[in-house]
C-alpha cells in the first residue's frame, strides 16, 4: 500500500520446519529472479552502482528508465511468504524443531550447507562469529558478533535472512548493504532481544533499494550507528527499521530515519523506551557550509526537480514513529517530519516530554508540492528550529503541519514558522491545550506572503505566552 501497489494475501506454510524455511528461500530466490527478469546484468549493476544520490549523476535518466524496468509486484510478492514465518508463534515452532534436528553440542556451528540460493549456517546457544556472507543464519542464542552481511544482499544472492534468537550480539560491517538491506531483493534480519550493537557502513539497518530491506529488534537496548541511507530507507522500495527495544540510540550521519526516496517508502518504527535520535554532521549544505549540515530524515520524502538536462521525480514517503517515552531528536536541515518535491514525510511522537532540535526546513515543513507534518499527542516538549522556515510551514505549494495536543509546550525559531506560508502554501500550527510559550523572529504566527497561501494557528489563547525576538 506504500507502494501503491496490490499484492495479494499472503497464505502460511503448511508446516513451520527448517526444511520448509530452504523451501520458501529456494521459491522466493527463483520469484526474484524472475521478478528482475527484463534487465541485463549490465543493468543490474548500473542500479547497484548508483544508488545512492544517483540525481548527481550524469546517468541519472538513465537510472530512472532502468527503474521503470523492476517488476515491483513480483518483487513484493517473491519476498512476502517469507514473513509467515516471522510471526511470534511460528518462530518458536522453528526453533524448536531446530532443537529436534541438531543435537547440541559445544561446537559454536550446528550445521553449514550450500544451497541453491547460497551459505545456509546454524549456530549454536553459545557465542558464536560469523565472519562470512550467508544467506540463511538461523542462531539460537549466545553472546554472538556477526562480521558479515547480516541480512544483506549481494550480488549473486538476491536473497538474505538472519534470526537471532537472543544474547547480547554485535553487527559489524565495512560493507554496503549490509545488516537488514535488500537491493534488487530482499534483506532481513530477526534479532529477538539482548543488549545489541549495530554498526555498519551506508545503505543498511533496514534499507530497501529496489527492494525491501527489513529489521526487527526486540527486547532490551541497542545501538544503531551507521553512515547514510540507513535506518529505515526506501528508494523503488521499502526499507523498515522496528525496534521493541527500552532506551535506544539511532545515529546516522546523512540520510535516514525514515527516509522515502523516489518510489519508495522508508519507516523507523520504536515502540518504547527514553530514546536518542541523531541526524546529519556529514553532508555540508550550500546555504552555510561552515555551520549547517543536511539530514534528509526522520520522517522525510524526498524528491527531486527537474532541470535543463535531468528529468524530476516525485519523493516517496518516509515515517518516523515513537510510541513512548522522553526523546530526543537532533537534526539539521531538512529534517523531522518534512518533504522536498512531491514528498510526504511524518514524525509522529505519541507520548513522552520530548525535545526536538533542527535547523532549516523542519518540524512540519512541506517544501516545494510536498506534505511535511510533525504530530505529537502528549507531554511536555520542546521544539527548536534555529533558522527557521518550519514548525508547521509551507514553502512553494506545500503544506506544513505541526499538531500538539497536550502538555505545557515551548516553540523557538527563527523566522518563517509556526503557521507560515510562501507562494501559494499552507502552513498549520496546532497546540490547543497547556501553557505554551512561543518565541520566533519576524512576523506573527501565521504569516502568508501573499493571497494565494494561507497560514492557520489554533492555539489556547488564554495560557499562551509569545516573544518576538529580534534579529540581534
Amino acid at each position: 500500500a506504500l507502494l501503491d501497489i496490490d499484492t495479494p494475501p499472503v497464505h502460511g506454510p503448511d508446516e513451520i520446519s527448517f526444511p520448509a524455511l530452504l523451501k520458501v528461500m529456494e521459491e522466493a530466490k527463483k520469484n526474484i529472479d524472475d521478478a528482475l527478469g527484463n534487465l541485463t546484468p549490465e543493468e543490474k549493476a548500473l542500479l547497484q552502482d548508483k544508488a545512492f544520490d544517483p540525481v548527481d549523476d550524469d546517468q541519472w535518466n538513465r537510472i530512472l528508465e532502468v527503474s521503470l524496468k523492476v517488476d515491483r509486484i513480483k518483487l513484493m510478492n517473491a519476498i512476502a511468504p517469507l514473513f509467515a514465518f516471522l510471526t511470534q508463534d511460528n518462530l518458536a515452532l522453528l526453533k524448536k524443531d531446530i532443537n529436534g534436528r541438531f543435537i547440541s553440542t559445544d561446537k559454536s556451528v550446528l550445521h553449514e550447507a550450500m544451497t541453491s540460493f547460497g551459505k545456509v549456517v546454524i549456530g549454536g546457544a553459545g557465542p558464536t562469529t560469523y565472519s562470512e556472507d550467508a544467506a540463511l543464519i538461523l542462531d539460537l542464542g549466545g553472546d554472538d558478533l556477526y562480521l558479515n552481511n547480516a541480512g544483506g544482499t549481494r550480488t549473486g544472492m538476491p536473497l538474505s535472512l538472519v534470526i537471532d534468537w537472543g544474547g547480547d550480539d554485535r553487527y559489524v560491517s565495512r560493507e554496503d548493504f549490509s545488516q537488514a538491506a535488500g537491493v534488487l531483493g530482499g534483506g532481513i534480519l530477526i534479532d529477538l532481544g539482548g543488549r545489541d550493537a549495530f554498526i555498519s557502513h551506508d545503505g543498511s539497518q533496514g534499507a530497501g533499494f529496489w527492494g525491501l530491506g527489513f529489521l526487527y529488534h526486540g527486547d532490551g537496548n541497542a545501538t544503531f550507528n551507521a553512515r547514510k541511507f540507513s535506518q529505515g530507507t526506501g528508494q523503488m522500495g521499502i526499507g523498515m527499521l522496528i525496534n521493541d527495544g527500552s532506551d535506544d540510540r539511532y545515529m546516522c550521519s546523512y540520510s535516514g530515519q525514515g527516509l522515502g526516496l523516489f518510489g519508495g517508502a522508508g519507516i523507523l518504527f520504536d515502540k518504547t523506551g527514553n530514546d536518542l535520535y541523531q541526524l546529519g554532521g556529514l553532508q555540508p549544505d550550500f546555504r552555510d557550509r561552515e555551520k549547517a549540515t543536511q539530514s534528509f530524515g526522520q520522517g522525510f520524502g524526498l524528491g527531486s526537480r527537474s532541470d535543463m538536462d535531468k528529468d524530476g521525480v516525485p519523493g516517496g514517503v518516509g515515517m518516523l514513529i515513537d510510541k513512548k517515552g522522553d526523546d530526543e531528536y537532533l537534526a539539521d536541515y531538512f529534517g523531522q517530519g518534512a518533504s522536498y518535491y512531491y514528498g510526504l514525510g511524518i514524525l509522529d511522537d505519541w507520548s513522552g516530554n520530548d525535545h526536538y532540535i533542527a535547523g532549516r526546513y523542519s518540524q512540519g515543513a512541506g517544501i516545494h508540492s510536498s506534505v511535511g507534518v510533525l504530530l505529537d499527542r502528549g507531554g511536555n516538549d520542546f521544539y527548536y528550529s534555529s533558522v527557521g522556515v518550519g514548525q508547521g510551514m509551507g514553502h512553494d505549494f506545500g503544506v506544513g503541519f505541526l499538531e500538539d495536543d497536550r502538555g505545557d509546550d515551548r516553540y523557538e525559531g527563527g523566522t518563517l514558522v509556526q503557521g507560515a506560508a510562501t507562494n501559494g502554501s499552507l502552513g498549520v500550527f496546532l497546540d490547543p491545550a497547556g501553557d505554551d510559550l512561543h518565541a520566533r523572529m519576524g512576523s506573527d504566527q501565521g504569516p502568508a506572503d501573499d493571497e494565494t497561501g494561507m497560514g492557520i494557528v489554533i492555539r489556547n489563547d488564554e495560557s499562551a505566552i509569545t516573544i518576538r525576538k529580534s534579529k540581534e
